[in-house]
């Protein structure tokens, strides 16, 4: 098993901007405030990285370390656009193309709409990556796999991330830590295509072989209870998170409704 540092994923998110509103309030006033609220706070964060990063001295790097820790990451962060790096399934020229064409296209977008392209394509396989979150043979997590090699992708990964999040605060832990055991092989073959520089499909069949001696299934089973703690204590904490949000949110939204009634009619 590789050593994967999880500290990024200690503060990820449910930030799909329709949920959690307000009954009383209007949706697009609510949407509004709550991407003003996001973009100010990664408006300071960056400003607060440049600071530390023009400082340079080794206190600085220090607090720049304990930023990043902190630092809160949601879907639309979550979904990284790699237009500069195609992986593509040898002698498939069809989808070599098609790939190729829609780097070009994301090349001509915003950072916003690279996202949300990046975003959708993940959406629209949300169905089959459910199904393989409650996968419970190990073989046949490998069958799975090898029929959707495609799907092998960091946006899958993080969306998995955010699958287990919802599931554990749904109330399914069982479901959850099940999917994160199925998430660590997703990791774990992401991370090795990554070392050796080659397609997360043909690193399937050697991990495979790997993963399946017992001192492996053991090892993959503690790092799976572990990392499945760190879900469920980031599912309380967001909890917390999401009622101090919306309370903020509502008084935002009623001093702005508020602040309208009080305009003078022109």
């Amino acid at each position: 098993m590789s050593g994967i540092n999880y500290s990024k994923w200690d503060n990820i998110e449910l930030s799909d901007d329709e949920e959690g509103m307000h009954p009383n309030i209007d949706k697009s006033l609510m949407i509004r405030i709550r991407r003003e609220q996001r973009e100010k706070r990664k408006a300071e964060e960056a400003a607060e990285k440049e600071k530390l990063l023009a400082e340079g001295t080794p206190e600085a790097l220090k607090k720049l370390d304990e930023l990043e820790k902190k630092k809160k990451w949601c879907a639309d962060d979550l979904c990284t656009v790699t237009s500069e790096r195609t992986i593509i399934n040898r002698g498939d020229e069809e989808k070599k193309k098609q790939e190729q064409a829609e780097a070009k296209m994301l090349a001509t977008m915003t950072e916003d709409e690279q996202a949300e392209v990046k975003l959708q394509k993940v959406l629209e396989n949300k169905d089959e990556l459910k199904d393989f979150a409650k996968i419970t043979d190990v073989e046949d997590v490998e069958s799975w796999l090898r029929m959707n090699s495609h799907m092998l992708s960091e946006d899958s990964a993080n969306w998995m991330l955010l699958h287990m999040l919802s599931l554990e605060m749904d109330g399914k832990s069982w479901e959850m830590e099940q999917a994160t055991r199925n998430y660590l092989m997703m990791r774990n073959i992401l991370d090795l295509a990554a070392t050796s520089k080659g397609n997360p499909g043909q690193v399937i069949a050697p991990f495979f072989m790997q993963i399946k001696q017992k001192d492996k299934l053991e090892e993959l089973a503690v790092e799976s209870k572990g990392f499945a703690q760190k879900i469920k204590a980031r599912a309380v904490e967001k909890k917390k998170e999401m009622a101090e949000e919306e309370a903020e949110e509502a008084a935002a939204a009623a001093a702005a409704a508020e602040a309208g009634e009080a305009e003078p009619e022109a």
